[in-house]
């Protein structure tokens, strides 16, 4: 038993050669009489297998979780196995208090796609969402004010969601959302802006600046997805944004670029710049937490509330939207308190078109008890949209059962 956040790194080492080591893990609320649900089965750990360090999100709003880990070991046909070994178990909730990017973010926990062909499958997709190269949010303060600390922890949230969805989206065209501004604040892709910075030393010609067909590639090849997790003991990140400089943008809006031979610099300086989208390539989401009822009513269930294809209301009044750490950012005047990155998360599922996805893990079930990751059927949906929008059911609630002593 381990009493930890709601994410936790497990691994296994000195198991020998050729030792099968299986774990599961299951969780609950601490100190409540709620019996444990499930949250990894049957998974292997250690030098051996495919992930090595197993991340678990436990399937709960809460921040304080009991975790029960159970291990068999065994050996390769049928044996059992002998050697010591150790099993060490991270909490890695905070982890995104010193650096939202380092190695072993908690976010691995939240993308659970089972095995790592599945995210090599080429497969086209033309669904509202594979098209987008510039995202706009805009948190807009209305009955609820946020601080400076505060804006800076959603806009963290946000940037983490669009890098989840942006990995679980295997079939999007590489420049995906290349671009997002979150409250006029401009971030591109980590890979892109190195590009970039590259790009830029490139000397112009007759005053003009013109890029080649082997920047054209190298962009290309830099969006391209990467396998998340591989064989050994880390697992790689995912990809970051970065700040867009200034510079950058205006090297960006200077070039001249062909549409038919140079179509990934042609997106990206579009999105950079703004200008000369197509319809389909721009989205915009609005945020606002509300110290009152939503457009879902007045329920106390209702953690947050998709109002409409833009709008998302979060339940500031009922609920504290937490981003964990040794110095921890809250947001809201509740008594209960849920994670923020997870709500956000969900919440932009359902601008991506998805409804809500009543299986055993997915990150868009209705209800946080049961929210837990974007997994496979959750990808599966998302690419089956076809070209329309999704459902478009309005409002939308994402919900909690208030447990008795928590009001």
């Amino acid at each position: 038993m381990v009493r930890a956040g709601n994410r936790i790194a497990v691994s296994g080492a000195g198991i020998g050669s050729n030792a099968q080591v299986h774990v599961d893990v299951t969780a609950k609320m601490a100190e409540t009489s709620d019996p444990f649900s499930a949250v990894c089965k049957d998974r292997r750990v250690g030098e051996q297998s495919k992930v090595g360090t197993l991340h678990a999100n436990a399937p709960l709003g809460s921040t304080d979780v009991l975790w029960r880990i159970e291990v068999r070991i065994g050996r390769a046909g049928g044996r059992k196995g002998s050697s010591p070994f150790t099993l060490t178990v991270w909490d890695v909730s905070a982890v995104r208090e010193e650096s939202a990017w380092k190695r072993g973010v908690p976010l691995h926990g939240m993308l659970c796609l089972d095995g790592i062909p599945e995210m090599e499958r080429k497969r086209p997709a033309s669904h509202q969402f594979s098209d987008r190269i510039r995202l706009e949010v805009n948190a807009e303060q209305s009955t609820y004010r946020l601080a400076a600390e505060q804006q800076a922890a959603l806009s963290n949230s946000v940037l983490n969601s669009v890098a989840l969805w942006v990995r679980a989206c295997i079939a999007c065209r590489v420049e995906h959302l290349v671009v997002v501004l979150v409250d006029g604040r401009a971030y591109t892709r980590a890979s892109a802006n190195a590009w970039l910075q590259s790009a830029m030393k490139v000397p112009p010609g007759s005053g003009i600046v013109l890029l080649g067909p082997e920047q054209e590639k190298a962009l290309e090849q830099a969006l391209q997805p990467v396998i998340m997790l591989n064989a050994g003991n880390r697992g790689k990140e995912l990809e970051r944004y970065e700040p867009l400089p200034e510079a950058g943008k205006t090297f960006l809006c200077s070039l001249t670029t062909s549409p038919s031979s140079q179509r990934t610099v042609d997106a990206f300086k579009r999105a950079a710049c703004g200008a000369g989208m197509v319809r389909g390539e721009l989205s915009k989401i609005r945020v606002r937490f509300r110290d009152g009822p939503t457009a879902c009513g007045d329920d106390p269930n209702v953690i947050a509330c998709r109002s409409d294809l833009e709008l998302t209301e979060y339940n500031a009044r009922d609920y504290r939207f937490v981003v964990p750490g040794t110095r921890p950012v809250t947001i809201g005047s509740g008594s209960l308190e849920v994670d923020l990155q997870h709500v956000v998360a969900h919440e932009m599922g359902h601008w991506i078109g998805l409804s809500h996805i009543e299986s055993d893990q997915s990150l868009m079930a209705s209800s946080m008890e049961r929210s837990r990751c974007i997994d496979t059927q959750t990808v599966d949906r998302l690419l089956a949209q076809g070209d329309g929008a999704g459902e478009a059911k309005f409002p939308q609630a994402f919900t909690m059962k208030r447990r008795q002593g928590r009001q």
